[in-house]
């Protein structure tokens, strides 16, 4: 396994279970996989879905996880013995409303049985249950008592009521309790007993929408939130974004993890001027470690990644500590001035260009994001100057307050983000630069009419924020969908992104 598989096997999905009836899923998507294991939770604030869009971060999750199949009458150490061994769980022992048969002899059968008692009516499990059960790069992601105290907030008597997927040592299954449906997906080690590497329980994801037309379409898109823009495009021969649908294109929105494509951008300019080269290696080192969304976060200081890697993590899990990897090896001045370059008009609204780590501090920090907001540039870069010395806060420690007025951010308009991924796209077509190609479309694609082919993407979120940018081709025509969700409380993305994918494919309509 490649350094880049490990450490993409290593994310962990987490999402939240609704109060309310949900959509049922349509989960052969061949990116539901993927998509639904790079979600993470609420301290991540850049993820793209995040569950943010199909491969994005979820706003306002709660982390999940699972306890090991308990005996009354066993002994107290064996509480804590994990997963049961292969074999020893039979299809019946397993809560379903379905045959289960296929599963019997797997490994992912332990792993679900263990999971569904875990989030059984007879309460969560004990911290030592859970070290027991998860290898150690799971626990890595996900401290025992933050996923216990999640847990307690979902329990029920849940059964399975459909076998969406077995793949190899992955499983996706779909529960129901009362009025309540979610997605359960979860991986396990090929060990006897097993351990679980992956857990992601998330609400079923509604089917696209379907418009009859764009006024219909924008009706839903600005119901999203209170404050929404957004651009459809048709790009011209000279690449051009030629508007087919928009509200307010030109009006800047929080972009959360979408900024990225910035860096993106910046890192192709330094490739093909020979600064920096795709395999050089860059250093994990405790001041540029961030906090999730990603996996790098994990790598003990002093673990090596190439430029190439730390690129495709940026975009394809919204690594936010590759992300700063990349900023501190380009330089933030470097980024600032490409800004203007990928189509931003006033790159001023983004100086200085902050960190994913400095936005965590930030955050933390109520005194110095006052202090951030009220300064002009030279006094933003001294706040920062003076959190650079600042240990990474406890994620207990963030205020996840949505739709802070002028929080730390990273600010473009959908016209300005359209631009920005017409750039990327032309710029990453030339000599050396297929590990360019590669990170701009790393991220799985929406679920749309399959006579799209997905060219680069990047989506982001965080609490009240929902930002995605697309860039597809049809028929040998680009078009792209760029929009920025702002809103005062947290956004539901299982009732977002089905919107998003049907404005997508309205564009169809305007095919010459």
């Amino acid at each position: 396994m490649s350094n880049r598989d490990r450490r993409l096997s290593a994310v962990r999905a987490t999402a939240t279970i609704p109060n309310s009836s949900a959509h049922h899923a349509s989960p052969e998507h061949p990116s539901r996989w993927r998509s639904l294991a790079t979600s993470v939770a609420a301290v991540a604030l850049l993820a793209a879905c995040d569950g943010g869009g199909p491969g994005e971060e979820v706003e306002d999750p709660a982390q999940v996880e699972a306890e090991p199949d308990e005996q009354d009458e066993a002994p107290a150490d064996d509480a804590a013995a994990g997963l049961a061994a292969v074999g020893e769980t039979a299809p019946d022992d397993v809560p379903s409303e379905v045959d289960l048969d296929a599963l019997e002899g797997l490994p992912v059968l332990s792993g679900l049985a263990w999971v569904l008692e875990a989030i059984g009516p007879q309460g969560p499990p004990e911290p030592a249950e859970v070290e027991a059960a998860l290898n150690d790069e799971f626990l890595q992601m996900a401290p025992p008592e933050v996923l216990i105290d999640q847990l307690a907030q979902i329990q029920g008597e849940w059964s399975v009521v459909s076998l969406i997927e077995v793949e190899g040592d992955r499983l996706a299954v779909e529960i129901a309790w009362e009025d309540e449906q979610a997605q359960l997906m979860l991986e396990v080690t090929d060990e006897d007993p097993p351990e679980l590497a992956m857990l992601g329980i998330a609400p079923p994801m509604g089917d696209p929408a379907e418009f009859e037309d764009w006024d219909e379409a924008e009706q839903a898109l600005t119901g999203l939130g209170d404050e929404v823009v957004y651009l459809a495009a048709r790009i011209d021969d000279d690449g051009v974004c030629e508007p087919i649908a928009s509200h307010e294109p030109d009006q800047r929105g929080p972009l959360a993890s979408t900024f990225k494509l910035y860096v993106l951008g910046a890192l192709i300019d330094a490739v093909e001027e020979g600064r920096i080269g795709w395999e050089d290696e860059l250093e994990i080192t405790e001041q540029l470690v961030s906090l999730p969304s990603g996996v790098l976060q994990t790598e003990d200081p002093g673990t090596m990644v190439t430029v190439a890697e730390a690129a495709e993590l940026m975009i394809e899990v919204s690594d936010n500590t590759g992300t700063d990897l990349l900023i501190d090896l380009l330089g933030r001045e470097t980024i600032e001035d490409a800004q203007a370059d990928y189509g931003h008009t006033d790159p001023s609204v983004n100086r200085p260009f902050i960190t994913t780590r400095e936005m965590f501090q930030l955050s933390a920090s109520p005194e110095d994001t006052e202090a951030f907001v009220a300064a002009d540039e030279d006094g933003r870069r001294q706040v920062l100057e003076g959190l650079a010395d600042q240990p990474l806060p406890d994620p207990a420690e963030l205020q996840l307050e949505p739709s802070l007025p002028q929080q730390p951010e990273w600010y473009a308009s959908p016209a300005e983000m359209c631009d920005a991924l017409v750039a990327i796209d032309e710029a990453s077509t030339g000599q050396d630069m297929q590990p360019a190609r590669e990170a701009f479309g790393a991220e799985p694609p929406p679920r749309i009419d399959d006579e799209w082919a997905l060219i680069g993407a990047k989506a982001g979120g965080q609490p009240g924020v929902h930002a995605q940018a697309w860039l597809l081709d049809r028929d040998d025509t680009r078009y792209a969908f760029t929009i920025s969700i702002d809103h005062d409380d947290h956004i539901d993305t299982t009732q977002l992104i089905p919107v998003l994918e049907g404005a997508v494919n309205l564009m169809a309509d305007d095919l010459p």
